[in-house]
């Protein structure tokens, strides 16, 4: 490591650097500056740009594509054909087992991964109704009924329009796996542009308003404001584990006589005044308070605080909510490559060598020691060294 340290800070190695460093900016440059002056001569290599340039700490679709394919799996098919020139069956076997793996490892992180957090946060808009993807799966089914009258009326119309219901379910596949876009899950910056930062009641409703055609359900949503609005109201009167409540200074601070000073008491009737004021328009519902132009002015300013506040219980929910699926989709991603693979490589050796062996299915079979006897005896010497990790 001290010899690593050493080689990387003499003078020679940081002189490479900054050439280096120069040559990528010049090349940049000149590529900028052609592009700028002729834009409309140039548009491939615009769009090139475009296409390949990394946003943050993410390449793009196209570059990170061209890598994998490049540096991962055609080095390994080339190395292969090269290392038994004398035995084809043994360079197909390993060729055969690249392609297997390799191809699937490489098809999950460029397409499973994206694929299963649109889908799960899909699924988490239509359960919680705030919308977490860009733009809304396409309604496969016109009959919003439930229960066994509803899957009757969805089943007639698949009958009724089947090429239709095709179409859709296509679309919506596409709109999944879809690399550079279709439905994509929205992020933490994403969810603070969207659900915060209004400052009046009218950019409120809008904002509400839009959700079905997102996806989502303004019902729900409205509700979830007024919960915790009116839970803001329960720990000012009753207190949090941040804050004393009204009712607490009330007794610390009352008269001789027991009675609650005069400012306090206004506080208190204040507080209560807006929760249950909160209360009724949760009861009424959206249609109700959208409907409604002679708002209270304090629910007004209490709302607008709310939407205010870029961690407002909407933000911290989907957020939380982004998380738990992402990691979700993730562990599932990484099981089946750790786990999944080996067992279909496994499966895959055992067909072709062992299964219809009359000797592995022998008495022996089940018995590890012996059954490892027979399996060196049936397999090649080349193929135990491409399969040796699952002979043990």
């Amino acid at each position: 490591m001290t010899a690593i340290n050493k080689i990387t800070s003499s003078s020679f190695a940081q002189g490479i650097s900054k050439k280096m460093g120069s040559l990528c900016s010049n090349i940049g440059d000149r590529l900028a500056k052609t592009v700028d002056k002729a834009p409309n001569e140039d548009k491939f290599i615009s769009k090139f740009l475009k296409t390949v340039e990394p946003t943050g700490a993410n390449n793009p679709f196209v570059t990170l594509a061209t890598l994998m394919i490049g540096t991962v799996i055609i080095p390994r098919v080339l190395t292969a054909g090269k290392r038994n020139p004398d035995n084809k069956e043994a360079t197909r076997d390993e060729i055969k087992e690249i392609l297997f793996r390799d191809c699937q490892t490489v098809l999950i992180i460029l397409f499973a991964l994206k694929s299963a957090n649109s889908l799960i946060a899909g699924a988490a808009t239509k359960f919680k109704g705030l919308p977490m993807i860009n733009k809304p799966y396409e309604a496969l089914f016109e009959n919003k009924e439930k229960g066994f009258k509803g899957l009757k009326q969805k089943g007639e119309e698949i009958i009724q329009h089947p090429i239709k219901k095709l179409k859709t379910i296509g679309k919506n596949l596409l709109n999944t796996i879809n690399p550079t876009g279709g439905v994509v899950a929205l992020n933490n910056d994403e969810f603070i542009s969207k659900y915060s930062g209004y400052s009046s009641l009218d950019e409120i409703k809008k904002l509400i308003d839009s959700m079905p055609s997102q996806g989502g359900d303004k019902e729900k949503v409205f509700k979830k404001i007024m919960d915790s609005l009116i839970q803001g109201q329960e720990d000012i009167l009753n207190g949090s584990k941040t804050s004393t409540g009204l009712h607490a200074i009330a007794a610390r601070t009352a008269n001789q006589d027991g009675s609650i000073i005069e400012k306090t008491q206004n506080e208190i009737n204040n507080a209560e005044a807006i929760k249950e004021a909160l209360e009724k328009l949760r009861e009424e519902g959206y249609e109700s308070f959208s409907k409604d132009n002679n708002i209270d002015g304090r629910i007004q300013n209490i709302l607008v605080e709310f939407f205010k506040d870029k961690d407002n219980a909407l933000v911290k929910e989907a957020k939380g909510l982004t998380a738990i699926l992402k990691t979700f989709a993730l562990a599932v991603e990484t099981i089946y490559l750790g786990f999944g693979l080996p067992a279909l490589n496994q499966k895959r050796l055992e067909k072709k060598y062992l299964k219809n062996n009359p000797d592995f299915k022998s008495k022996y079979k089940g018995n590890k020691a012996e059954s490892k006897e027979i399996i060196n005896k049936i397999i090649k010497p080349h193929e135990i060294k491409l399969y040796h990790q699952f002979l043990k």
